[in-house]
């Protein structure tokens, strides 16, 4: 995995996360202090439920820090720079896709995480032997959107 070795880089990029947790912090303590998302008050659920939504709230958390991760990993930045990948059906080297409009093609993919799915922009390439539009991204890790 990459290692952020740039100090301003890895500065700039904490500061950008805990912005963003820190909004959706506040909306979660909301949700857990003042009513929860289905307007219940949270203070009329019993414990067992408290302690449920706190997880669901601390999985949201997660969400964000392993979307923001990713983003950042060495892994998406192979992808995002590579001209071409191997097809995965037959080994033949095929390009980036575009789009009917020439623009570079990406797929939303939802991720399963053990926080819960998580989304992420790929890539996408395709083989012209096969006829098949693909992202690098192995398929056991995927849930398309």
């Amino acid at each position: 995995m990459k290692k952020m070795t740039d100090p301003d880089r890895s500065k700039e990029i904490q500061e950008k996360l805990s912005r963003k947790i820190g909004e959706r912090s506040g909306r979660l303590a909301e949700r857990m202090l003042i009513r929860t998302e289905d307007g219940r008050d949270p203070y009329d659920l019993d414990f067992s439920e408290r302690e449920a939504l706190a997880e669901r709230l601390g999985k949201e958390i997660a969400s964000v820090l392993l979307e923001e991760n990713l983003s950042q990993d060495a892994w998406r930045e192979i992808v995002e720079e590579a001209v071409s990948w191997e097809c995965p059906r037959c080994g033949k080297d095929s390009p980036r896709h575009k789009d009917d409009d020439g623009n570079e093609a990406y797929e939303q993919l939802e991720l399963k995480t053990k926080a819960g799915m998580i989304r992420a922009d790929i890539r996408l390439f395709r083989c012209g032997k096969c006829r098949k539009i693909f992202s690098p991204l192995p398929p056991e890790n995927q849930s398309r959107s």
